[in-house]
């Protein structure tokens, strides 16, 4: 069985935190809920749960992409949104769009870094996708 914990942050709100697996180095992973009561928080984690026991959870990156963009397209200057957006579709939606996220590994993640510098990018440019992509599995 999975544990968690709910604290009280110095915001105000509630924070919460369930483990789930343990890393190759033996570092456990943390799943992290936030919200403004301790029922909120304890209701996020047992819909967490339910979705992960039904097997539902995990989305591909596409759909994970679109959630993200969703939240941030209008905290970000339309330049910055517009440059996220055609770095996903034209780099990164060809090869992970429909892989779930879970399933990605670091040499995917290499062989994604290696075509694309055959391709001819930068390696700044191939950083900034790295980056972005980052931010969207944040």
């Amino acid at each position: 069985m999975k544990h968690f914990n709910i604290y009280h942050r110095r915001d105000g709100r509630y924070g919460g935190r369930i483990s789930r697996k343990k890393h190759k180095n033996g570092k456990r992973c943390f799943q992290y809920f936030f919200g403004y009561s301790r029922e909120e928080v304890q209701d996020k984690i047992a819909t967490f749960r339910r979705q992960e026991m039904s097997g539902n959870y995990c989305k591909t990156v596409g759909q994970i992409f679109s959630e993200w963009f969703q939240r941030i397209r209008y905290k970000v200057k339309e330049s910055i949104a517009v440059n996220y957006r055609m770095k996903a579709e034209k780099h990164m939606f060809p090869i992970f769009s429909d892989i779930k996220a879970d399933t990605i590994t670091e040499s995917d993640i290499y062989s994604f870094i290696e075509s694309r510098q055959k391709s001819g990018l930068s390696n700044y440019y191939i950083s900034d996708i790295l980056i972005m992509m980052k931010l969207v599995y944040k």
